[in-house]
Formats: structure tokens, C-alpha cells, sequence
């Protein structure tokens, strides 16, 4: 054959030899990226054809080459044998272009018959241009296929995709056959190999699960978690990795899989987990004591008001029944007079959740009106409803005061607005003054039971409570209104009574 090209010059057979060599170096390519598509539509004879362009290509390019005595080792081939390959890949295209209706294939299968043994030397022979016709159609035929190469695996999974992403996962995995021979190993299991000291090029593998184990025990201590499947591995800078063993079908072949997971954050989050809930333990016993505490403050203070309770409504009545009694009167008209004073002690023990305060002092001015005790109120009750109730039980105290120890007739509840300095600055207020008719001492009221306990109901309120007895008895409990403050702290009080 290489008589066929002593008429062409130097340049040009080399010029050939160059462009359908690179053409066979791209069309092994385009075969090995067909071959990796995941496509069961992607036919043998696809292949075979695609492996036979490139016998077709690779003949006048050694061809050339050896025109020019440029004679490698990979270019000496037997020519003939490639020639008779045309046949078989014209007798393909042919197929192919009825196959799939592509007459694309006719032009390459009668290209394919004319580099065939017996037309080759004709057609050179005749002086017809077939190797340019040739070069240019597979010098495009070629780079179109791998562009579509490119965008197949741009779009679609592939041998080489499946490789990649298994070299880039971010999980280390190692597959081994029962002799060691090792069959998978990413760039993450290289990473964990080396943290570990480990070989990171396994020539056996058949001892990595046992060294493995042993590595994870020695740098986890008492803090790693394991099974006989799977071993944590925590690294001395803080890294933990989850380890697992198994068995899988790699192929047709059963091999032993290894895979490694980044576990440290998911480590971290536990860790932060438990404390937390550590934490929230301590914290649910310090809210439980609390609760506790709570409960025992509420039954103290309830008993509190119970007392206090029990010693305004049961000290009025016996004042008053004392009052009868002094009297010295024992008709029947008395009796019938402290027959009611009596016989509605246990009701008013028993608190009316329904009762206002207006209707309390009214029965407290009835009551006392009873013995012939006038209980005089003047102004109203404020719309606070506990400092209201506040109000009510010092006037029944301090009327029951004022008749058992003074022997007065007639009390006077005083209620008011006015301005008064306060801790805030000058603040609106509402001021309960109590006065009575009744006798005074010199040296001041004894305190027993039932001052201390007009002062509780003044402060459970935010009130205070004062006592003057000269010139005359008096009781003042002043009660700020609740407001807020948009500025700095108000001035004191101009005018003040």
C-alpha cells in the first residue's frame, strides 16, 4: 500500500498523518464515553460501529506517517487487517442508516467500502480526492459526537459520573474483595486512613476492619459508642467519624464495604443536647421548689386572711353584743335586738364571691346601726375593686375599735383625691380619713390584732396607714393611683394639706 502515496510530498502526508491521528485518539474517546452512558437504548452494534471508525481512521494516518519514515511503535500495524474492517463497518453503517433513518450513515458507509482491500487502490489510483473527502467528513463527524458526548453527561448519569461522584462524596468508602484485593477507595477514606496513620494505597485490605476497630478504641476511651457493625472514631482535634461494616454486591462480585461518615457535628449537637437537658433538669427541680414554696406562701397567707377574717367579723359583733350588754337592758326587745347580730356570724365568715364592697359597707352601716351606732361614709368607694375591698375591711376595724374601746356613736369615713408626695414625686392619690366621737387616750392606742391588720390591708394594696390620737383618734390610709411615667421622676408637691 505505501506505493499508493510515492507521488505525494512530505508535507502533505504529513499533514494527513497528524489530522487522522488526532481524529483516532478523539474517536477513542467518543467510543469510551458511549460505552459509560447508564442507557439500556444505547445498542452493541452502536459500539461496534464506533470501534470500527476508528480501525477506519487510524489505516491512513499510519499509512501516511510510515510515508515519511516517521515509524512508531504503536503505528506499525497490520494494514490489511484494518482494510478488511471497512468491510465489516460498511456492511454496519448501511444498517444503521435504515435502522434509524439516518442517511448520514450511507455517506460513511460507502467511505468505509471505498478503504476497503479491493476498491482502496482503485479509488486512490483514479486520482480521486478520497482521503481529503475522507478527513473532512470525520474531522466533523468526530468533534460533533463529542460535544454530544459532553452535554449527554452534563444531563444524564453516567459510568464516569457515577465514578466522580463516588471519588467526591463527602462519606469515605472502601470496597474489598475476601483476598484484600481492593476494588473502591475515595479521596474521603484516604483522608481518614491518613488521620489514622494508616497505609493510605492498600495493597491488602483484609486487616483494615481489624485496625480500624482498634484505632477507634484507643482514641475514643470511654466516650465512644459501638457495636459490631459500626465504631465511633473521634480524632484528637475534635473530629468524629461513624464507621460501619458490612458486606455488599459490588458487581458480581460479594466484597466487604467500609464506610466512614462525618459524624462531628451531629456529635456536637448531642453533647450540647445532653447538657441541655442536664440543665433543664436542675432547672424543673429549682422550678418545682418554687411551685412548692408557692403553695406553702398562698395556704400562709390564705390562713393570714382567714384570721384576720374571723377577727373583723367576729370582734365586730361581740363589740356590739357588748355594747347591748352594758347597756344593761334585758328586755325582750334587747334580746330580739342581738338575735340577728348573732345568728349571721357563720354566714359572713364565709366569703360571697359575689359581694362588692359597696355591698359590704352597707352591711357593715346597717350592722352598727344595730346597736345605735351611726357609721357615716362620706365620698365614694374607688373603682379599684382591691383597694375598695381595702378600704371596707379598715372602716369595719376601725369602727369596731372606735365602739369597743372608745365607746363612740358615731364613726365618719372620709374618702378623697388629692396630691400628695409620694416615692415617685407628687402623685394623685385617694386618702381614707377615720374619725370617731368616742373618749381618747393621752399615751396612744395599745397595738394588738387589729391595727396591724388595717396596715396589712393598706399595703396589700400599695396603700400606707397612719394613726394620730391628739387632738382626737384619727386613722388616715392613702392609696396611690397606679400610672406610668414617660419622663424623669415628677417634682414634689406644691400645695399640700
Amino acid at each position: 500500500m505505501m506505493e499508493l502515496f510515492s507521488s505525494w510530498d512530505a508535507a502533505t502526508l504529513i499533514a494527513f498523518g497528524v489530522i487522522y491521528l488526532v481524529l483516532a485518539v478523539a474517536q477513542i474517546g467518543h467510543t469510551f464515553c458511549l460505552g459509560a452512558r447508564q442507557d439500556p437504548r444505547t445498542p452493541v452494534e452502536s459500539l461496534v460501529y464506533e470501534a470500527l471508525v476508528f480501525a477506519h481512521v487510524v489505516v491512513p494516518g499510519s499509512l501516511a506517517l510510515n510515508g515519511v519514515g516517521i515509524r512508531l511503535a504503536f503505528l506499525v500495524i497490520p494494514v490489511d487487517a484494518f482494510l478488511h474492517l471497512n468491510a465489516v463497518a460498511a456492511v454496519l453503517a448501511a444498517y444503521l442508516a435504515w435502522q434509524r433513518r439516518n442517511p448520514v450513515f450511507l455517506i460513511e458507509a460507502a467511505l468505509a467500502a471505498c478503504a476497503t482491500p479491493l476498491l482502496f487502490p482503485v479509488v486512490v489510483g483514479t486520482g480521486v480526492p478520497f482521503l481529503t473527502i475522507d478527513a473532512a467528513l470525520f474531522a466533523i463527524r468526530v468533534p460533533v459526537a463529542l460535544v454530544r458526548d459532553a452535554l449527554h453527561m452534563k444531563s444524564h448519569v453516567t459510568w464516569l459520573s457515577i465514578a466522580e461522584s463516588i471519588k467526591e462524596m463527602p462519606d469515605g468508602i472502601l470496597c474489598a474483595t475476601t483476598r484484600g484485593d481492593i476494588l473502591l477507595l475515595n479521596d474521603r477514606m484516604r483522608y481518614y486512613l491518613e488521620k489514622l496513620g494508616l497505609p493510605m494505597d492498600l495493597a491488602d485490605a483484609r486487616g483494615i476492619r481489624d485496625s480500624l476497630r482498634e484505632r477507634g478504641t484507643a482514641l475514643t476511651a470511654g466516650s465512644r459508642s459501638r457495636s459490631d457493625d459500626t465504631v465511633n472514631i473521634e480524632f484528637p482535634d475534635g473530629e468524629v467519624c461513624l464507621v460501619s461494616f458490612d458486606q455488599a454486591q459490588l458487581g458480581r462480585r460479594r466484597c466487604m464495604r467500609i464506610m466512614a461518615y462525618d459524624v462531628t457535628e451531629n456529635v456536637r449537637l448531642s453533647r450540647n443536647i445532653a447538657e441541655a437537658n442536664r440543665e433543664l433538669e436542675l432547672r424543673c427541680d429549682e422550678i418545682r421548689d418554687s411551685m412548692q414554696a408557692v403553695v406553702r406562701i398562698s395556704e400562709d397567707r390564705a390562713m393570714v386572711r382567714m384570721k384576720s377574717r374571723v377577727h373583723d367579723i367576729i370582734g365586730q359583733r361581740l363589740s356590739m353584743v357588748h355594747r347591748l350588754l352594758e347597756d344593761g337592758d334585758l328586755s325582750d326587745a334587747s334580746i330580739a335586738q342581738m338575735r340577728p347580730l348573732l345568728k349571721g356570724i357563720l354566714e359572713d365568715l364565709d366569703p360571697n364571691p359575689n359581694l362588692t364592697a359597696h355591698d359590704e359597707l352597707a352591711s357593715i352601716i346597717d350592722t352598727f346601726g344595730l346597736i345605735g351606732v351611726t357609721v357615716e361614709r362620706k365620698g365614694e368607694l374607688p373603682a379599684d375593686a382591691g383597694v375598695a375591698s381595702a378600704m371596707v375591711s379598715i372602716i369595719r376595724e376601725a369602727a369596731t375599735n372606735a365602739v369597743r374601746h372608745a365607746q363612740a356613736l358615731h364613726v365618719t369615713a372620709s374618702i378623697s383625691t388629692r396630691e400628695t408626695d409620694w416615692e415617685q414625686g407628687c402623685a394623685p392619690c385617694t386618702v381614707l380619713t377615720i374619725d370617731n366621737d368616742g373618749t381618747t387616750c393621752a399615751d396612744g392606742p395599745a397595738e394588738g390584732s387589729g391595727i396591724p391588720g388595717m396596715r396589712r390591708a393598706a399595703q396589700a394594696v400599695g396603700g400606707v396607714l397612719e394613726i394620730r390620737w391628739t387632738p382626737r383618734f384619727r386613722i388616715e390610709a392613702v392609696f396611690p393611683h397606679v400610672w406610668e411615667y414617660d419622663s424623669a421622676k415628677p417634682a414634689p408637691c406644691e400645695n399640700k394639706e
